[in-house]
């Protein structure tokens, strides 16, 4: 097994226990353990859990926007992206119930480096930015950067990442599915 196959399959596990537990609550003897490997060969490739973190956080931001570029190439409409945009997030949600991973790292983020921090704050703006743009082609102009525009990116962002963790919380993945319906519905999309 080559050196990238190692750090993805490090890569993935910590996503997967990040996604279920939280950061905090997993340590490299548990990814070991998850993997495979011995927790020397983790911190070979990550010293410190805070380098996995910001390598986990770079990863998934890239995975998004690969995403959402993916959503621009094959959705003419802007609801049609709106829709696929839910989906994905609800495919987080039914997969054990695990959270997006900005919300579970935001969440323990004053326990986290700059960086990793860092990380986050990006991955939110990249979001925002690209619901914005989405959410502007609806109304039919490409004014993102309006106020009332980025206030209702940020606050579809939000309302997607809470009703995520209502879902979790309730143990319900139906809450989702609720909460994002009426978000669509209220976006008339």
């Amino acid at each position: 097994m080559d050196r990238s196959d190692i750090v993805d399959r490090i890569l993935d596990a910590a996503q997967s226990l990040c996604q279920t537990r939280g950061f905090n609550a997993f340590s490299f003897r548990d990814l070991a353990e998850q993997v495979g490997i011995r927790s020397a060969s983790i911190h070979y490739h990550f010293p410190t859990k805070n380098d996995l973190g910001q390598a986990l956080m770079m990863r998934y931001r890239q995975h998004f926007e690969s995403f959402r570029a993916e959503i621009n190439r094959k959705e003419s409409s802007p609801g049609g992206k709106l829709r696929r945009y839910v989906d994905a997030l609800r495919e987080v949600v039914e997969d054990q119930h695990k959270l997006c991973l900005c919300s579970m790292l935001g969440a323990e983020r004053d326990t986290l480096s700059a960086p990793v921090q860092d990380e986050i704050r990006k991955f939110v703006e990249e979001n925002e930015a690209w619901l914005a743009k989405t959410l502007a082609e609806r109304k039919g102009t490409n004014a993102s950067t309006l106020p009332e525009v980025r206030a209702a990116a940020a606050g579809t962002f939000a309302a997607l990442q809470g009703a995520m963790l209502a879902a979790r919380a309730c143990d319900d993945a139906r809450r989702f599915d609720l909460a994002a319906d009426w978000l669509l519905r209220t976006l008339a999309v």
